[in-house]
């Protein structure tokens, strides 16, 4: 694959990803508000933020490694590199055969990547979420690896081509080529991916690594 292609591709997907991630956030936080009968902040409100924050100084901690300041620029390449083999639409640019294991294992690197930088910091606060970090990690990366796994197998049986490759749901129409039983995996997949999205993004009852209800509750 040309380079060139891939750099521009990957640049292009970062920055539309980032894009609908921050304003999917306002939205979110505009119904929340509205919903407890506030007005809420405006949606563009995280972009604000995200400006924000990248000019702001760097703060290091004085029991800091030189892991703290190096784990969040891996954990951002291996978000980029996570894009690479995500479908989003359209085929993925690095689609090929097993890529499935590479996309687990990136997804697994960014939460070890950063229960490192927490754990580099010197903090006994950040280690504790480490620790968190590193059950929620094993708690449901093998589930959603088993869920996965099963359609992915189920789907090589039917003779699909590159079956180990997550382009397969972005070439073909499981609906179609797909037995009742594989249609009811794929709903029980769907059930362990709503799960797994909610624990990787760290939201309501998942927020235990963060744990800012304690925060908010106060000793």
């Amino acid at each position: 694959m040309n380079i060139v292609y891939l750099t521009v591709g990957l640049i292009a997907i970062y920055l539309y990803v980032s894009f609908a991630s921050l304003l999917w956030e306002g939205i979110d936080r505009k119904l929340v508000a509205r919903m407890q009968r506030r007005i809420g902040p405006p949606i563009l409100q995280p972009f604000y933020d995200f400006l924000k924050l990248v000019s702001k100084e760097s703060i290091i901690p004085r029991d800091a490694n030189k892991l703290f300041e190096i784990a969040p620029v891996l954990a951002l390449a291996s978000s980029i590199a996570l894009l690479a083999y995500t479908p989003l639409g359209f085929e993925p640019l690095l689609a090929t055969k097993g890529d499935v294991i590479v996309f687990i294992y990136l997804l697994a690197l960014i939460a070890f990547v950063r229960v490192m930088g927490a754990v580099s910091s010197g903090s006994p606060y950040a280690q504790i979420g480490a620790q968190r970090e590193i059950i929620m990690l094993a708690s449901r990366e093998v589930p959603m690896m088993l869920g996965l796994f099963a359609i992915l197998w189920r789907l090589s049986k039917l003779g699909v081509e590159k079956p180990f490759s997550l382009g397969t749901f972005y070439q073909y129409n499981i609906w179609e080529i797909g037995t009742p039983l594989t249609v009811f995996g794929t709903f029980v997949l769907f059930i362990v991916f709503l799960l797994w999205l909610a624990s990787e993004i760290e939201v309501g009852y998942f927020n235990i690594p963060e744990a800012e209800t304690e925060v908010a509750e106060g000793p």
